[in-house]
């Protein structure tokens, strides 16, 4: 048979997304049926026997492997794309890691792709780089603070100082409850000197400079009323 031509790799895909995403009949079919009917659709295009059913599914096993391919390379590009890139640098991108893939071939079938893109197996999830702000993902649910969680360990020890003072504790508990007292210490030192609240702190010193300047407005408006 002659090599395949760009008209040929259209129609079959053309042919191929009609019959496996029919809403009737494309999730009953058997492989040897949907190939039939494939052929058929082929074959009414490009003539009788222009190409047989082994043929058309060695054709689409290659394509397929090149279609997987390239929607791998797009969603690489898409996960480097810069502010300010173009769709053309996109495409420049993902065709430099197909390259790499493919024994520095480049991806020919940009207009078989065009029918084939939307289909399930082939969409492509947008993705991009997360946003980051003092150490922790805008769109991700933050990990428990360590520091605050052995704070909390030592909530029981609240309770102990009386029995301290008053000598009812062995010399191993009296040990023991120093030892805690002075880690818990450490521990709400470490806390305090967070990002997040570093960044809180902050937030309420704002906070208070502005109750502050709407006060002394308020005042001199008081002011120019009575004037």
């Amino acid at each position: 048979m002659s090599s395949w031509k760009l008209i040929e790799d259209v129609t079959l895909c053309e042919c191929w997304v009609h019959t496996t995403h029919d809403p009737i009949t494309g999730n009953e079919m058997d492989k040897r049926e949907m190939w039939s009917k494939i052929t058929k659709a082929f074959c009414d295009v490009h003539g009788e026997n222009a190409r047989t059913s082994q043929g058309l599914q060695g054709r689409w096993k290659k394509l397929n492997a090149s279609f997987t391919c390239w929607k791998n390379a797009i969603s690489h590009a898409s996960g480097n794309l810069r502010s300010g890139t173009s769709l053309a640098d996109q495409t420049l991108q993902a065709q430099a890691f197909y390259n790499s893939k493919n024994g520095n071939k480049s991806f020919n079938r940009l207009e078989c792709w065009q029918i084939v893109k939307d289909c399930p197996k082939y969409k492509i999830v947008a993705t991009g780089p997360e946003v980051v702000m003092h150490g922790m993902g805008l769109h991700s649910s933050p990990e428990p603070d360590m520091a605050e969680q052995e704070a909390d360990t030592f909530q029981d020890t609240e309770g102990t100082a009386e029995q301290l003072e008053n000598g009812n504790l062995g010399d191993s508990e009296r040990t023991g409850i120093l030892d805690s007292q002075q880690r818990k210490d450490q521990v709400e030192v470490a806390v305090e000197n967070t990002p997040e609240k570093s960044l809180s702190v902050g937030l309420e010193r704002i906070l208070k400079k502005v109750v502050v300047h709407v006060d002394l407005i308020e005042e001199m408006a008081g002011r120019t009323q009575v004037m």
